[in-house]
C-alpha cells in the first residue's frame, strides 16, 4: 500500500453499502479514483456530497483507496441548493468529468472548480462554451476543418457574444466536441 500525503479530490460519485461504509469515485492528483469511506470515518454523509471537494489521507492499493483523513472540505455541492438551475449545471459538470477525464490535469482541475462555482446564465451556451474550453486545456481543439459557419459560431460562443443558437449548429458543434474527446478513449 502506498500512502499519499493529503491532497484535493472533487467527489463525483457515493455509493453507500450495507455495512455504513460509503464507496466514493473522485478526481483529483490521482486522476479518477475510487475510495473506501470506513463506517468509523463516516462522519457526515453532507461531507460526501458529489460536487464537494476534500483534502483527504488515502492509502492506495491497485484501484482502489482507503480513507485515512480528512483535513479539510468545501461544501461546493450547497451551491446547488440555490436553484434549479445551479443544481443542474453542478450536475452536468461533474458527470462530464465522470465520463471524460481520467487523468489528472493542473489546469484542467482548476478549471473544472471554476465552473462548479459559477452562475450559469444560458444553458446551452454555457455547456458548449465548457466542453470548448475544456477540449481547448486537453490540446484537442483544432480549427483547421471546420466549416466557417461553426467556427464563426464557435468564436461568438468563446467570446460571449453569441445570443440564441439554432438546434442545428449546437449539434454540429457538440458533434465536433465528442469526436474530440472520443480520442481520449
Amino acid at each position: 500500500m502506498t500512502e499519499i500525503i493529503a491532497k484535493a479530490y472533487l467527489i463525483l460519485s457515493r455509493a453507500h453499502t450495507p455495512e455504513s461504509d460509503i464507496f466514493l469515485r473522485v478526481y483529483g492528483q490521482a486522476g479518477q479514483i475510487r475510495i473506501l469511506v470506513p463506517s468509523e470515518l463516516n462522519l457526515s454523509a453532507g461531507l460526501f456530497e458529489p460536487g464537494n471537494l476534500i483534502w483527504i489521507e488515502i492509502k492506495q492499493s491497485g484501484d482502489w483507496a482507503v480513507l485515512k483523513d480528512i483535513s479539510r472540505v468545501e461544501m461546493i455541492s450547497l451551491l446547488a441548493l440555490r436553484d434549479y438551475e445551479r443544481y443542474l449545471w453542478i450536475c452536468y459538470i461533474i458527470n462530464f468529468v465522470k465520463r471524460w477525464f481520467y487523468h489528472f490535469d493542473k489546469n484542467l482541475f482548476e478549471f473544472i472548480l471554476k465552473q462548479l462555482k459559477k452562475q450559469p446564465s444560458e444553458p446551452t451556451i454555457d455547456r458548449l462554451k465548457f466542453e470548448l474550453e475544456a477540449i481547448e486545456i486537453l490540446g484537442l481543439y483544432s480549427d483547421k476543418n471546420l466549416p466557417n459557419q461553426i467556427l464563426n459560431e464557435i468564436k461568438l460562443i468563446k467570446s460571449g457574444k453569441l445570443g440564441p443558437i439554432k438546434p442545428e449548429i449546437v449539434s454540429k458543434i457538440r458533434e465536433y466536441i465528442y469526436s474530440q474527446l472520443s480520442t481520449l478513449e
